[in-house]
């Protein structure tokens, strides 16, 4: 999520699993012939979002502060038009691309939503996207309405708010993730408690606002990400914790913590390889990856760091 002359920009790759080069975006030395150290970078047509229709008849600009993307395929709206693109902007803003096979162009951008927006996830087969934020017990919704004949006029809506009430204040959540096995049941990482929450999605709480919630699992210190896997037929909730230097593993069937992940300096985003059964976990502090094996759940181990992706860079104090 770049900037190039001031706005805020949505690079994009290629991706073909057949072809010989897996990954590209027409990546160069931007001086070949130099001496000095230099990595590819991706050319201007992949890093500079389309403005060529709806955006310059619109005078549609993202300035500030873009923090997460999601993607929703038109088919999940009932649409065969492509596949929608949601940048979030941390102020509150959100902004949809529509990607015809031409690459994304920007097309709409939405505000009146929670400022300080973190994470997006997309509820399957709804085109609904979920949104949390720091400092409020509010989570937000989008939606898109989509305009099959000219779907370059497709335009987002707010769905919504629903509210995490009755735990603490709920006004800090990170991160939400549905259950891939039950459509009804959604999970909210939150920092107020600190803790994994399993939230009914057809059932209201205290009011028709709020979430109806069901099992709250306490998790470390300053809770971050959270990634849901299935193994061998039971689903975990995956939670980093910063502050706490830790991941923490929940069997959300069996409804119980399972194990504790050491090994971190400062744990934050994570991505689970369902078919490795992999997690990989950014050590922000250290600015490594850390590879996590979760294959043991299967007999009841414990998961454990196999390798670490990068060469670890601490901070280093001013004072020798």
């Amino acid at each position: 999520l770049p900037e190039w002359k001031g706005l805020s920009q949505l690079t994009w790759i290629d991706f073909d699993p057949d072809a010989t080069s897996v990954l590209a975006c027409g990546a160069q030395l931007r001086d070949p012939g130099s001496t000095e150290p230099d990595i590819a970078r991706c050319d201007e047509d992949h890093r500079v979002s389309r403005r060529d229709r709806v955006a310059s008849e619109r005078d549609l600009n993202i300035v500030g502060d873009p923090v997460a993307v999601a993607v929703i395929p038109s088919s999940d709206v009932g649409a065969d038009v492509g596949d929608f693109i949601l940048m979030l902007i941390r102020d509150g803003r959100v902004a949809l691309f529509l990607d015809d096979g031409a690459g994304p162009e920007l097309i709409h951008v939405a505000s009146g939503f929670p400022e300080n927006l973190i994470t997006v996830t997309v509820q399957p087969n709804t085109g609904i996207a979920w949104m949390t934020a720091v400092g409020s017990d509010s989570i937000a919704r989008v939606g898109i309405i989509v305009d099959e004949v000219q779907p370059l006029r497709s335009f987002l809506y707010d769905a919504g708010a629903l509210r995490l009430g009755g735990v603490d204040d709920g006004e800090d959540t990170r991160d939400l993730q549905f259950d891939p096995s039950r459509p009804d049941t959604a999970f909210v990482l939150a920092r107020r408690p600190e803790a994994v929450i399993e939230v009914d999605l057809e059932r209201r709480g205290l009011s028709n606002i709020d979430l109806g919630v069901r099992n709250v699992f306490e998790v470390g210190r300053g809770p971050s990400r959270l990634a849901m896997i299935q193994i061998d037929g039971r689903t975990y909730a995956l939670a980093s914790c910063y502050d706490a230097q830790r991941l923490f593993v929940i069997d959300v069937e069996y409804g119980a913590l399972v194990s504790v992940v050491g090994g971190f300096s400062g744990p934050f985003e994570i991505a689970v390889d369902p078919v490795a059964e992999r997690l990989y976990v950014v050590d922000f502090i250290v600015s490594v990856i850390r590879v996590v094996d979760l294959s043991p759940l299967r007999t009841g181990g414990e998961p454990s760091i196999i390798a670490t992706i990068g060469k670890p860079n601490p901070p280093h104090s001013l004072i020798d």
